[in-house]
């Protein structure tokens, strides 16, 4: 069984099994060391999956260990006030999008595909087209201008 994330025209990604990320939280019971890492990156896979993201030109496997983790959507703190970081109609639109950002090879490097894989996973999971829309603008001008997705 697969799970349909995205379907659209040039752009289909599907997981072999429900990804279901989720919120990591400190305890009373949490080792001080981990501390650190869960405000890091507070947001957890769970367990493992594979991710296929299909153009008509290529198709590329993205595998989540259980212990994967990332920051979620990063956005600048001025616009904080209007999109919440951990908001879940795009927590897994940041999962997948920051996977890719960590490795780009995992997609050949293809900077346009790792910003439409953020927005239609995003509008996927209900969040405002709109809003999907600005956030990918911002996200496709921050790793343009702060971020390396050329091959060495």
């Amino acid at each position: 069984m697969t799970f349909e994330i995205v379907n659209t025209d040039g752009l289909k990604i599907i997981s072999d099994i429900e990804p279901k990320p989720h919120y990591r939280m400190v305890t009373p019971y949490t080792p001080e060391s981990e501390v650190k890492n869960i405000l890091r990156k507070p947001f957890a896979v769970g367990h493992s999956v594979t991710v296929t993201v299909e153009t008509p030109e290529e198709e590329y496997k993205l595998f989540f260990s259980k212990d994967y983790t990332w920051d979620g959507a990063s956005v600048p703190p001025i616009v904080r006030l209007l999109l919440k970081k951990g908001d879940p109609r795009y927590l897994l639109a940041s999962m997948l999008h920051d996977k890719v950002c960590e490795c780009p090879w995992l997609i050949d490097y293809n900077l346009k595909l790792s910003t439409d894989i953020f927005k239609h996973t995003a509008i996927s999971c209900k969040t405002n087209k709109l809003i999907a829309n600005v956030m990918a603008f911002f996200i496709d001008k921050y790793q343009r201008r702060f971020t390396k997705w050329q091959k060495s």
